[in-house]
């Protein structure tokens, strides 16, 4: 059985992976705009006047300044993640993840399920089988299985 691909992301198309990261991002994005009323109450609690925040938004060279300081961070932070990026690569760099066994055998399917082993192999061969649910919780109660 072929590994599924969502155990190997790198398998996937290029334009695939950007999107889903682009997605991803977009999400967390939302995210944080989200958070912005309650970051609001945070400073409020916190006594920054709104007037001191208008007053340093309308400074053009402290505006530049603060962008200028933001930027550093920006690129220190990004420099620091491709670096530890770069450590994980070379780090398992000789180490071959697609030898990994992720074959399903019986016994595993049947563990996965809380089913005995030969339970289930019957039920692989079964021609027919009728199962009965419970109501109320949606497990397994009873099922007859008729091999011929």
């Amino acid at each position: 059985m072929k590994p599924l691909i969502l155990d190997q992301p790198a398998q996937q198309a290029l334009p695939a992976r950007f999107f889903w990261g682009t997605l991803t991002a977009v999400g967390w994005g939302a995210w944080i705009f989200l958070w912005m009323p309650a970051l609001r109450v945070v400073s409020a609690a916190l006594r920054v006047n709104a007037a001191d925040l208008d007053a340093a938004g309308q400074s053009s060279s402290m505006l530049l300044g603060d962008f200028a300081s933001h930027l550093n961070i920006a690129v220190a932070l990004i420099s620091v993640f491709v670096s530890w990026a770069i450590c994980q690569r070379l780090r398992a760099l000789h180490e071959d993840r697609s030898s990994e066994d992720r074959s399903v055998t019986a016994d595993r399917l049947a563990c996965s399920v809380k089913l005995r082993e030969s339970d289930l192999r019957l039920w692989q061969k079964a021609r027919r089988m009728i199962v009965t649910h419970d109501e109320a919780l949606g497990w397994i109660r009873n099922v007859e299985v008729s091999v011929a």
